[in-house]
């Protein structure tokens, strides 16, 4: 393409910045930055400008769901919509050159919208969307073996569970009003999909075969430091805004992982009474004959708990402890909590992991 139009490009971003958000970034509360991007996004793509396979498409707005799948400071981005996979990403987050204290995500390898992902050829910085709580992408990309195939695409996203609310009307996802309704009823995003497709037609629900079984997690909201302190407001929405900034990083945790050389993964699910059994039920019957396989039940921050404990058939590296903790009364009757580690599975169930589930509160 032309120079003229990579100026025309880099104006409509600009201009697209400026008109989509006007509330100032603010400084993330979370001290892990890669928890942020972790987890479930929801918002909407469009091709401004296409030529070639996506001709037909150009203009029109799609919503679409992403799973980011972070591990430290690399991760996978998939994406798709109603009917399609529209591929995955390869990032790296790099927390040295972002505008923020979100760092940034920078493209490294991948297929998306049909074409190959190079390396850097893109990057995501929030700072950039001018709006907490959102990334805002843009960027060119071209059939190498046909320069009349290319696209110049949008992608904002959000986080499953924020509103839009404060966007104007035509910056929000196309199937808004059925994206409320089933955040209203605190579904997660693969448990909305599962349900109906997005805007609620009626036709087969697609799901990428790709996924991470993580991504099927419900209502999952994954804080990578386990060190997570602060109250659980259960009549609230626990869906949460990212970050959440209810809970603070201990550092004398963390102190406590990096002596033990390991790193648990906490992961916090709200269950309505149904869910919360149904979950149980589940999990005492699925990990029975899994490696190292146990049971407790035990007191958690006041409540009675039972603990299954399990390393993964399939990956001998991935070990877990679930905690089933039931806060009973109205409102969400429970939660279950994940504690996962890739280097033993006493690190998942350690003093150190059951003082941070004992610092759990119920809010009133």
């Amino acid at each position: 393409m032309g120079e003229d139009f990579k100026k025309i490009c880099a104006l409509l971003l600009i201009c697209t910045l400026c008109a989509l958000f006007a509330k100032p970034v603010t400084a993330a509360s979370a001290a892990d930055v890669s928890a942020w991007w972790d987890g479930q996004w929801y918002g909407w793509y469009n091709f401004p400008e296409a030529e070639g396979y996506h001709a037909d498409e150009q203009g029109i707005t799609r919503d679409c769901a992403v799973f980011l799948d972070m591990n430290g400071e690399t991760g996978t981005l998939y994406i798709w919509d109603d009917y399609n996979d529209l591929g995955y990403a390869e990032v790296v987050l790099d927390t040295e050159d972002g505008a923020g204290p979100l760092g940034r995500l920078v493209a490294a390898d991948g297929t998306l919208f049909g074409y190959e992902v190079a390396e850097e050829a893109w990057y995501i910085d929030p700072v950039e969307s001018g709006f907490e709580d959102t990334f805002y992408l843009t960027a060119f990309a071209e059939n190498p073996y046909n320069a009349a195939d290319y696209v110049f695409f949008e992608l904002v996203l959000r986080p499953w569970g924020v509103l839009w609310d404060d966007v104007r009307e035509d910056n929000k996802p196309v199937s808004y009003e059925w994206y409320k309704e089933r955040i209203e009823i605190r579904d997660s995003m693969l448990e909305a999909l599962s349900e109906a497709a997005m805007g609620g037609d009626n036709h087969p629900v697609f799901v990428p075969d790709a996924l991470p079984r993580r991504a099927y997690e419900p209502n999952a909201h994954t804080h990578v430091a386990a060190g997570l302190t602060g109250e659980i407001n259960i009549e609230d929405k626990f869906f949460m805004r990212y970050p959440h900034n209810a809970f603070t990083v201990s550092e004398e945790f963390e102190n406590a992982l990096d002596a033990n050389n390991g790193t648990v993964r906490i992961t916090y699910y709200p269950q309505n009474e149904d869910d919360y059994h149904a979950g149980l039920t589940f999990s005492l019957d699925y990990h029975k004959g899994a490696p190292e396989y146990s049971t407790a039940e035990l007191n958690v921050a006041g409540f009675d708990a039972v603990r299954v404990s399990y390393r993964d058939p399939d990956y001998d590296s991935y070990y877990e402890s679930i905690y089933f903790i039931h806060f009973g009364g109205e409102g969400y009757y429970g939660a279950i909590v994940t504690c996962s580690s890739e280097f033993d599975l006493e690190s998942t169930h350690s003093p150190e992991v059951q003082s941070v589930l004992d610092s759990i509160r119920v809010a009133p």
